[in-house]
């Protein structure tokens, strides 16, 4: 995996992006003692990228990660603005658990000989709800009024959909995936920007 896609992973899956300069007051505050918005913007992105700041960006992404929703070790509600667009635990569509069912059974394979108690998991909790919530969903001509979109159910939320659905459930981090990515140049070198 080249450092681009390590970058664009990076950027891509934090839906929530913050911008935070920890010097502008004349003490530095402990992480926890940070303001962190739910949501950011580009501009947020570019203040790192700007200072040539990717450790910078790093430490502002973990954060707000930390404090999200999406982190399984923090029961704390999405804002509204990413509920809307379909980022909580009140409605998908039958493409999007199919991914997600995707991913988990490719991650149990990853996990059967590198982490096998968290291949169990993935087994035994994250697949079996996904493939029973899927079962759930009504055919698309049935879901005319919400354009394919599916409100899950009180039978959804008692398989346990909330504990897994739009859950960061592995992470991992650019040192794991290549020790050597800081030695690499951050945009590829043929990349062509005019095509």
């Amino acid at each position: 995996m080249t450092i681009d896609a390590l970058l664009l992973i990076l950027i891509v899956s934090a839906t929530a992006v913050l911008f935070v300069d920890p010097f502008a007051t004349s003490s530095t505050p402990a992480d926890d003692e940070l303001f962190f918005p739910p949501l950011a913007d580009s501009s947020d992105i570019s203040y790192f990228f700007g200072n040539y700041d990717l450790d910078g960006l790093h430490w502002a992404l973990t954060n707000i990660f930390a404090r999200s929703a999406r982190n399984p070790n923090v029961s704390k509600e999405l804002p509204q603005e990413l509920v809307a667009r379909g980022g909580g635990v009140t409605y998908t569509s039958e493409y999007k658990l199919k991914h997600d069912l995707a991913q988990a059974q490719y991650l149990l394979k990853y996990f059967k000989s590198k982490d096998p108690e968290r291949a169990v998991y993935f087994e035994s909790k994250v697949i079996p709800i996904y493939e029973k919530v899927l079962a759930n969903i009504p055919p698309l001509d049935k879901l005319e009024k919400t354009k394919g979109l599916y409100a899950f159910t009180k039978e959804d939320y008692s398989l346990g959909i909330a504990d897994v659905y739009n859950k960061g459930l592995f992470m991992t981090t650019a040192d794991e995936l290549d020790p050597n990515w800081r030695q690499h140049e951050l945009l590829n070198e043929q990349l062509d920007f005019d095509a």
